[in-house]
């Protein structure tokens, strides 16, 4: 199941796409500030990245969770917000928020007037994703039927209009694409937190 990683702004906000979001950084270093969902998120990572990448100077308030975050985004207490566009659709809709981009490969068919990181110039392409897990030693043919079972239900077709209507993309891998998905974004992710001076806390 993947969702994209979405930037959004308060409604009442002046700020009205991802390139005048862009310039308002630039011009308004001390307010340069966003939100995320919690330290070492993927919404941290990627500001960290878009940060990294267009040479901004972004300080960062993290909260415990998208919830905690809304009432602030709500209000313009916080300028900007990053986290999954899931988490955003509902106020986005509604009026209360605005989404200025999302950070996937393409547009989502969700937000289909909501362009692309890429598309609004920052060479960003992130895809937000969960899986399912079993202990290291469970069973080879414990771990084939999950497999299978796990992937068979999110196709199902009245499955998958549910996951969509939550504002997620149905995808159902396999364990060894799943393997492949993870090796690629410790790959990718490494270097963005060794720049950042990220560490774990004991």
């Amino acid at each position: 199941m993947a969702s994209d990683l979405a930037v959004a702004v308060p409604a009442n906000s002046p700020i009205q796409s991802f390139r005048e979001l862009i310039d308002w950084y630039r011009a308004n270093p001390e307010q340069a500030i966003y939100g995320s969902p919690g330290v070492g998120t993927g919404p941290h990572l990627v500001a960290l990245e878009l940060a990294r990448a267009l040479g901004l100077h972004l300080r960062h308030v993290a909260y415990r969770g998208t919830a905690a975050a809304l009432p602030d985004l709500f209000t313009g207490r916080i300028p900007t917000f990053f986290t999954a566009s899931a988490e955003l659709m509902e106020h986005h809709a509604s009026g209360k928020i605005r989404i200025l981009a999302t950070a996937g490969a393409r547009r989502s068919p969700l937000l289909p007037d909501v362009p692309t990181f890429r598309e609004s110039g920052a060479d960003i392409e992130v895809t937000g994703w969960y899986a399912m897990y079993v202990p290291a030693r469970t069973p080879a043919e414990t771990v084939n039927r999950l497999e299978k079972e796990i992937v068979a239900a999110v196709h199902d077709p009245k499955i998958s209009a549910r996951i969509q209507a939550m504002g997620f993309r149905p995808t159902g891998t396999t364990a060894e694409e799943l393997r492949q998905i993870q090796r690629a974004e410790f790959d990718h992710w490494a270097g963005v937190v060794r720049t950042s001076g990220l560490k774990v806390s004991q």
